[in-house]
């Protein structure tokens, strides 16, 4: 059980129904419905009916419901007293991730989320690589980190997570996609054969100091050997242009959330692959871990359960 279930409970006590909830809160109503679900799995009844006309409460429901207003209220009567100008604690959050479209997107819903009586707020996204997002949570600079492990790179990683005192959290697995225009020769296929795309050029991220394959942001593949014609980019929005304008490709997760990427940019799977790609965020062990990052990490569930 999580306080933002409890605040998605209490909006649609507040609203009268999912859909105006999830309007209200700038989220979708898919992900409300999953986060009640989850609630109702996790108490081991049922808390909300749904019809046509809204939602209304089971009777165990609203006693349930009516038991959360005090922790809501206290949590209330916290941020007054030990919040910032105005009344309000000042949410603080420190992301570094990989460049990857669904966390600026739980990163959007995250700000969106935030009380509108809020008078300040001090939020960070930082997309980078593998190496500065585990010195930026070792060090205590970010509250999480989002990355991914694959066959080839899993055990050098996590063995460096855990000499950094680091402990990772998985999300979802997927298979590896190569990224390319929708006008490549091989858009147009359901999926396409590894050794295909090594006859063209190969887009990756400017790595700087980490220049160890175990510390790419590309996905490294068991049987590829990426195009000596390789073009070095250092964000996201270059990355699509470059690959929607050219016949470059890239590897990754095929994990394209709608309206977070380049209308012209298409995720085809890679076949017979035994490799996975295994996402996941990171944290400091035993170490403070903030009410902002918890919705996070929330928010970011979501947006990918959207994805599925």
């Amino acid at each position: 059980m999580t306080l933002l279930q409890l605040h998605y409970l209490a909006e649609i006590a507040e609203s009268g129904s999912i859909n105006k909830a999830a309007r209200n809160l700038f989220i979708s109503q898919s992900s409300i419905s999953n986060a009640i679900r989850e609630l109702e799995g996790e108490l081991g009844f049922v808390v909300l009916l749904r019809h046509n006309k809204g939602t209304e409460f089971t009777d165990e429901g609203r006693r349930f419901y009516e038991s959360t207003l005090p922790l809501l209220e206290q949590e209330k009567k916290i941020m007054k007293v030990y919040g910032g100008k105005g009344g309000y604690a000042s949410p603080r959050l420190r992301i570094s991730s990989h460049h990857y479209p669904f966390v600026s997107q739980a990163f959007i819903r995250y700000v969106r989320s935030i009380d509108s009586n809020q008078s300040k707020y001090d939020l960070r996204l930082r997309e980078t690589n593998t190496q500065y997002i585990i010195e930026d949570v070792a060090t205590e600079s970010s509250d999480l980190g989002v990355l991914f492990l694959s066959d080839v790179i899993q055990e050098y990683i996590r063995r460096l997570l855990s000499d950094r005192d680091l402990e990772f959290h998985p999300l979802k697995t997927v298979v590896p996609h190569v990224f390319m225009g929708k006008h490549h020769p091989l858009a147009h296929q359901e999926c396409v054969d590894v050794q295909v795309l090594e006859n063209y050029p190969f887009v990756a991220f400017d790595q700087e100091r980490a220049v160890s394959l175990n510390f790419s942001e590309e996905i490294a593949l068991v049987n590829f050997q990426p195009s000596q014609k390789t073009i070095f980019l250092s964000d996201r929005a270059s990355a699509y242009n470059v690959e929607a304008s050219t016949d470059a490709i890239s590897i990754g997760t095929g994990l394209l959330p709608p309206g977070f990427h380049h209308p012209d940019i298409v995720a085809i799977p890679i076949k017979d692959l035994d490799d996975r790609i295994r996402l996941g965020w990171i944290r400091k062990k035993n170490a403070p871990f903030s009410q902002e990052a918890k919705n996070f990490v929330e928010i970011l569930k979501e947006c990918l359960a959207e994805m599925a």
